[in-house]
């Protein structure tokens, strides 16, 4: 089964925040609640304030906020990812084809290029009809995918239902870094 995820991260070219600054400005957002599930230290509930941080797009978006079972990851909670040492690129079965920058040109070896890439950060995405050279941290993903070094992972969100407020980001952009969002889908 595929889990829908809101991710947040530090734009790639931004120095991230260190994991403890991260946690302290969540918390005091209440966008998490102060301590992580007992029995699944990496999961962090929803905060008080969780849905007004967050907005959610639709006529009636369903949100599960607690676990059924001990082993349920099927609700909405939070996970911290990073930091990393490097930016690493992530996507998902939601992941559409990107275009080239200049031609417009569907880049369909695209999974092949991130692969060369993953292992050589120099390495870049080249367009069969105009030879043009661009890496994917540059490409136009549409939300789909992005790449980061510490992530905010949002479970039990589809791609598209919701956005990170302005409440959510000014605070996250006071840590001394620009902020970017996009979805992807995994397998559970």
């Amino acid at each position: 089964m595929a889990i829908g995820k809101l991710i947040l991260t530090p734009t790639a070219s931004s120095n991230p925040p260190t994991p403890g600054q991260l946690l302290d400005t969540l918390i005091s957002l209440a966008f998490i609640e102060a301590a992580p599930l007992p029995a699944r230290p990496s999961i962090y509930l929803a905060g008080e304030r969780f849905l007004q941080l967050i907005t959610f797009l639709g006529c009636s978006p369903y949100v599960r906020l607690t676990p059924e079972t001990d082993d349920d990851e099927q609700f909405t909670h939070m996970r911290l990812a990073g930091p990393l040492p490097d930016n690493i690129f992530r996507t998902g079965r939601n992941t559409l084809t990107p275009r080239c920058p200049k031609c417009r040109e569907k880049l369909t070896d695209w999974h092949a290029d991130l692969t060369q890439w993953r292992q050589n950060s120099e390495h870049t995405i080249d367009c069969p009809a105009c030879n043009t050279q661009t890496s994917p941290l540059a490409l136009n993903w549409r939300s789909q995918a992005g790449a980061g070094q510490l992530f905010i992972e949002v479970w039990g969100i589809f791609p598209g239902e919701a956005v990170p407020t302005n409440e959510l980001l000014s605070p996250l952009t006071a840590l001394g870094c620009d902020w970017d969002y996009f979805y992807i889908q995994e397998e559970a």
